[in-house]
């Protein structure tokens, strides 16, 4: 077996990894909309759910660049809104959730 394949079948698939399709004008329903598809799941697969969304949607960067600080603690509302954060970002949208 090849490890191209053993990466493959790793890989998560089905249902619930399949995200709520939010556009990027309605950035502010993302959260609800996320919220929304994950109650139906068992709890762990929540917060796998959940983890595969923010991950996907809030691209990564430093509070330096975006905010011009050292350090940076945005709301869950800042962070969707601009589409970026750090990890403490990422971590504070995903507690909202």
């Amino acid at each position: 077996m090849s490890a191209g394949s053993d990466s493959q079948r790793m890989r998560p698939t089905g249902p619930i990894f399949r995200l709520a399709a939010v556009s990027w004008p309605s950035r502010r329903s993302a959260l609800p909309a996320w919220k929304k598809a994950a109650r139906r799941l068992p709890r762990l697969q929540q917060v796998a759910y959940v983890q595969r969304a923010v991950n996907a949607h809030i691209r990564w960067a430093s509070d330096a660049t975006q905010w011009g600080q050292h350090d940076y603690w945005a709301s869950a509302a800042e962070t969707l809104q601009h589409g970026y954060g750090d990890e403490e970002d990422r971590a504070i949208v995903k507690m909202r959730a």
